[in-house]
């Protein structure tokens, strides 16, 4: 017992020997100067990021809507997605509307739209290797003498 007693009275001599210091020079330290007002330029680009998040925001929304609209009706995804795509063509969430895309299109057995939304999906995204083999499979079905052009230079970057 008072060997631990005599560790606590060490432990708590230190505490003040090295938090007391500490502290002492922290109030003695001058106080920071106040933030220089804002200019114009920082509120602008302030003004400029809350309009992004905010067509952001609307742009989520809207694309919300527009699967809620298709419910399951595979064809109205398809023309619900190319309007919206049509409407924000560089969306952020263009590479998963693309998949979306290729997906539905495939279940309607429309083949060549299929290969197209693969197409840019892989022009997107070139390391997404299954989307890579899946146009390499379409254009190869179902391309012409072009596609199949495409389609060999796809196999040399799958390889």
């Amino acid at each position: 017992m008072l060997k631990t007693r005599l560790l606590t009275q060490c432990q708590i001599a230190l505490l003040f020997a090295f938090f007391l210091p500490v502290r002492a020079i922290s109030q003695d330290a001058p106080k920071a100067a106040p933030a220089p007002p804002q200019t114009k330029s920082s509120t602008a680009k302030q003004a400029e990021k809350q309009a992004a998040q905010q067509a952001t925001s609307h742009e989520q929304q809207e694309l919300q809507k527009t699967i809620e609209d298709a419910g399951n009706d595979r064809a109205a995804m398809v023309r619900n997605l190319e309007g919206f795509l049509q409407k924000y063509p560089e969306s952020s969430q263009r590479s998963q509307i693309y998949r979306a895309l290729v997906e539905s299109t495939l279940q309607l057995r429309d083949f060549p739209r299929a290969t197209e939304y693969a197409e840019r999906l892989v022009a997107i995204n070139p390391e997404d290797i299954s989307m890579t083999v899946l146009a390499i499979q379409l254009l190869e079905r179902h391309g012409d003498a072009a596609g199949w052009h495409r389609g060999i230079s796809y196999c040399t970057r799958v390889v």
